[in-house]
């Protein structure tokens, strides 16, 4: 399959990308949080940002025309399409939840659904 885009499309839409995912997820931690000093969050971002530009490179050398069929995310079955969109919900709320957990401390309290998880997964 030959590429619709020449390198130089492929790269700045493939930068283009990244930037939009990185801003969304970093308004989602800090917009849920309240604050932008929040330090697990920023770390996140960088341990979640240095693997996705490396593979993004590497795709762009290697397999530019695999890079272009993953960033076009067009399903063309409507039940891929509710499939993604509720995993989408999911992590939204994902991303949104440690930073209300930082906003509202409730990591340090006895909040239920977290301690009914950790006492399953301390019995698993």
């Amino acid at each position: 399959m030959t590429t619709i885009y020449s390198s130089a499309e492929l790269r700045q839409k493939a930068f283009w990308h990244i930037l939009i995912a990185f801003s969304v997820l970093a308004a989602l931690f800090f917009l849920s949080s309240g604050t932008v000093f929040y330090w697990e969050a920023w770390l996140y971002l960088a341990f979640l940002l240095v693997p996705v530009v490396w593979i993004v490179a590497y795709l762009l050398r290697q397999a530019p025309d695999l890079l272009e069929r993953r960033m076009r995310m067009q399903e063309k079955e409507s039940s891929q399409r509710l499939i993604i969109g509720l995993s989408a919900l999911v992590v939204l709320a994902v991303f949104m939840i440690p930073g209300l957990d930082k906003r509202y401390g409730w990591g340090g309290r006895r909040f239920l659904p977290l301690s009914l998880l950790r006492q399953m997964l301390w019995y698993c």
